[in-house]
């Protein structure tokens, strides 16, 4: 009944579009028989495939029920394992609300994404375990054992875990060696739950245009499953290394924690810790131990660099396996309050008022958990109709000519895009390709299957994006979202949120350059995505849906500013400030800053200059410089003009930023 009225509870705010981050590959891929970004992800893609066979909704709601169901199911799991440790059913329900109350575990429970499956998982294992302590009964072992094999065919964080179990057995070894007989059923099952791998080269052998890595060879296959491209020990492509960054991700971890638990849920964990210690030792360390690895140490291990809103979006995801962890322990918290209520009542408190004191715990804390609930689902209001991924991918689509070649780089342009375009079918006429597989050979095959039109470069050849490219210009006017490759006698000049690639023969004008950018971003949504679901609360992972627009305006205005025309330079970079984006506001201010110091606009240049530093991730030293040219050559304020060329000086020496590079 728990994982029912869960499942109705999240059903009823389940997404129709992708989410922010990974959400359009896994669907794209799970609705073309594809496989989407290492590692792969075969269970979940498989389970996709034939859910977005369902003649219900869209695809990307379909695919969502792999989060919806999970995550209801975990709700109950929680239930379950809580009542088995403590032996309480109204606690059980009380932790049970508290986990489906919490604002990360709705919202992977309500849109398209691998984590609540991983939360599952995370959950049946250790109810597994602990009902094998308590209850000594072999078929819990035989379920565990099942378990792990799928739960590797999905998320390769469940490794983390690794640890918790280990400890428990070690502690357990008299009572584990009494098991021996079954451990041959046991490896049977184990590898049973492995065969969910197979529909990688399956589907890899199917040439959808989501094909990531070639899996359908053997070296294909474990580059795709180690996440040999990210690097198969490094938790993302970009990390802190040094000791300093990796205990800010602890504390940011504990921070998270904080936020989302509450002062009361902290100190109910704190509390449930130290009443498993007194009740139940061997599960105090069990559930411990898989709290440290998959929380506090896990981020030690990951280090994820926290700068943008959009970065807090990746960080905070991977907080979810240690929050079901923590649910549980929380559930023991109560139990330890009361507890310790009883106690005090035989000694200090009239017997009369026990009962009254043990209702007015259970309230409070089902008040505490539905108040928790209730305030999370007020942030998801409109998320079912919120068309906030798909304005990007339509405006990226409509961006393009026709018969356009599209390709792109990031996550959130190319998987919104790749979704409107292969799911939605919009723009059917546009080829959207992901740029930096268009470097592999295997990738341009499955490109040439599903594309014969389009000429391939030579296999062997040095620079196959550029000379892919090349021999397709003529025939697909070409559009990326980066500028850096291009074949030689060629330009990328930028055409709304892309860049155009045109013949240097054929460049336009500055003017026809400004006259078709302001005709295509009238066309633009972002007004409606500014007013969608992120009005109503900061998203962190959807954030990035901004950032598209920003750069395309700070691009456009560097180009405008290169060639003299500081006017609409200047407007282009207000234009920018206003879209609302964090990542790029920094930079933003400082190029406005530039060209308000050459229109001699002085004060304003200055307040440009200082919000830059205020709101830059890192201290800029080209800042300073600027600062010091605008005291010296606008105010005559020689003092304070050496004063910051000093600073610039200081902290030149310890990044090395070439000021000819800006």
């Amino acid at each position: 009944m728990v994982s029912i009225l869960s499942f109705l509870i999240l059903l009823s705010f389940q997404a129709f579009g992708v989410s922010g981050a990974d959400s359009g590959d896994l669907v794209t891929a799970a609705y073309l028989f594809g496989v989407p970004h290492p590692p792969g992800y075969p269970l979940y893609t498989a389970l996709g495939w034939f859910l977005t066979r369902l003649p219900l909704f869209s695809v990307a709601w379909r695919v969502g029920l792999l989060s919806s169901v999970p995550h209801a199911f975990s709700v109950g799991l929680v239930y379950l394992t809580v009542r088995k440790i403590t032996g309480k059913q109204s606690v059980s329900l009380i932790a049970s609300t508290v986990l489906l109350g919490n604002y990360l575990f709705f919202f992977y429970g309500v849109t398209a994404e691998v984590f609540a499956l991983l939360d599952f998982f995370t959950l049946a294992l250790i109810y597994c375990a602990v009902s094998w302590f308590i209850g000594n009964e072999p078929k819990y072992l035989m379920r565990f054992a099942l378990l792990s094999g799928l739960s590797l065919t999905h998320h390769q964080v469940i490794i983390f875990q690794l640890p918790a179990y280990l400890f428990l057995g070690w502690l357990l070894r008299k009572r584990l060696s009494r098991e021996f007989r079954h451990i041959p059923k046991m490896l049977f099952l184990f590898s049973c739950g492995l065969l969910p791998y197979i529909y990688i080269p399956l589907a890899a052998r199917h040439n959808a245009v989501i094909n990531w890595e070639n899996a359908s060879t053997v070296r294909g296959f474990i580059d795709l499953v180690t996440r040999a491209r990210y690097g198969t020990f490094q938790a993302a492509t970009l990390f802190g290394t040094t000791l300093t960054e990796r205990l800010l991700g602890i504390k940011a971890y504990f921070q998270f924690m904080l936020t989302d638990f509450y002062w009361i849920g902290m100190t109910l964990v704190v509390i449930g810790f130290v009443w498993l210690a007194r009740h139940q030792k061997v599960l105090f360390w069990f559930i411990l131990t898989a709290f440290l690895f998959t929380g506090p140490l896990y981020y030690f291990y990951a280090s994820y660099p926290i700068l943008t809103s959009f970065s807090l979006g990746i960080y905070e995801r991977f907080l979810l396996p240690s929050y079901v962890i923590v649910s549980i322990v929380l559930g023991c918290g109560i139990t330890g309050i009361l507890e310790s209520l009883g106690s005090i009542s035989r000694t200090a408190l009239a017997r009369k008022y026990r009962t009254l004191i043990t209702a007015a715990v259970y309230v409070f804390g089902f008040s505490f958990g539905i108040l928790m609930l209730v305030s999370t689902a007020l942030k998801f209001t409109g998320l079912p109709e919120d068309r906030t991924t798909a304005y990007l991918g339509i405006d990226l689509l409509r961006t393009v000519e026709p018969d356009g070649l599209l390709l792109l780089l990031g996550d959130s342009p190319l998987f919104m895009a790749q979704y409107q375009r292969y799911v939605e079918k919009i723009r059917p006429d546009v080829i959207v390709l992901y740029e930096a597989n268009l470097r592999s050979a295997p990738y341009l095959e499955t490109v040439k299957k599903n594309f014969p039109g389009l000429a391939l470069p030579e296999p062997d050849g040095k620079n196959l994006l550029t000379d892919f490219i090349d021999r397709n210009r003529k025939a697909h006017p070409v559009y990326s979202n980066v500028d850096y490759e291009k074949p030689s006698g060629t330009e990328w000049i930028p055409r709304g949120l892309l860049y155009k690639l045109y013949d240097e023969a054929d460049l336009p004008t500055y003017n026809e350059i400004m006259s078709e950018d302001r005709l295509i971003w009238a066309g633009y949504h972002l007004d409606e995505i500014k007013s969608g679901i992120l009005l109503r609360y900061k998203h962190f992972v959807l954030t990035d849906v901004l950032n598209p627009y920003a750069v395309s305006r700070l691009q456009l205005g560097k180009l405008m500013k290169d060639h003299g025309f500081l006017a609409d330079a200047e407007g282009y970079y207000t234009d920018g400030l206003s879209v609302g984006s964090d990542q790029y506001v920094s930079e933003i201010y400082t190029q406005l800053g530039i060209v308000r110091l050459a229109l001699r606009k002085c004060p304003q240049a200055e307040e440009a200059f200082f919000k830059s530093k205020e709101t830059a991730y890192y201290d800029n030293p080209k800042v300073y410089y600027f600062l010091s040219v605008v005291y010296g050559n606008c105010f005559s304020d020689q003092e304070k003009a050496d004063e910051y060329l000093k600073l610039y000086e200081q902290k030149k020496s310890k990044v090395q930023t070439p000021l000819e590079n800006l």
